[in-house]
């Protein structure tokens, strides 16, 4: 069962602690209750999802070996999904062998850990993870405003209108013809978008200027 997070810390650092033993869970919640982080609880990866559905979490330790659905996967979905991709995964396993830290990596983890972990090396890690996570989440509300405005301007001009979308839905295509996992289709949108969002001034002056000059030809 998934613990309701600590509603007296509403504005702190948001974790969500994902392990199918008990112990591991209440050790981990007291050190990080300690250090005022907002903590919340679940023994699966498919509890972890559901919590995420309606929280909004700053980041995830999670464990490996778990029922259900192990710590690769829940990652792997976590990732996958546009919604909490930003989220930073820490991993946390008793493997040590090579083979666990390549699929961990390959499966989205931002960061691997051994157990029990350091105190002070857990939280400078979980300090400059959600750092780096706001600051990214910052960066989409400022790609987000910069579409806004481009297809403001855009609307105005019957030379350019459309153009800005017709640009990312190839570049879409593109990366799902090349097999391109759903993230990095993400980002090569937001690329094609604020590209094509930088050019679109240029091209509408243009524009607009060329239709006023063919306006003043057909009235002289």
């Amino acid at each position: 069962m998934l613990q309701e997070r600590n509603p007296a810390i509403e504005d702190s650092t948001k974790i969500l602690i994902v392990d199918d033993d008990d112990r591991n869970l209440k050790l981990l919640e007291a050190l990080l209750r300690f250090h005022k982080y907002d903590v919340a609880k679940a023994y699966n990866g498919e509890e972890a999802l559901s919590a995420m559905r309606s929280i909004d979490f700053d980041l995830i330790l999670s464990d490996v070996m778990m029922p259900c659905m192990d710590g690769f996967e829940l990652c792997r979905r976590i990732k996958q999904n546009s919604n909490t991709r930003l989220v930073p995964v820490v991993m946390l396993t008793a493997l040590d062998d090579i083979p666990s830290k390549v699929k961990a990596i390959e499966s989205g983890a931002d960061d691997f850990m051994n157990k029990p972990p350091n105190q002070i090396e857990l939280c400078a890690r979980i300090k400059s993870l959600v750092h780096l996570k706001r600051v990214n989440s910052k960066m989409t509300s400022i790609h987000n405003v910069i579409f806004s405005l481009a297809n403001a301007v855009e609307a105005k001009d019957s030379y350019t209108q459309g153009h800005i979308d017709r640009v990312s839905n190839l570049a879409v295509s593109i990366g799902k013809r090349i097999g391109l996992m759903d993230s990095e289709i993400e980002a090569l949108k937001l690329e094609a978008h604020c590209t094509t969002s930088v050019k679109l001034p240029y091209r509408t002056r243009f524009s607009t200027s060329r239709a006023r000059s063919r306006r003043r030809n057909g009235r002289s």
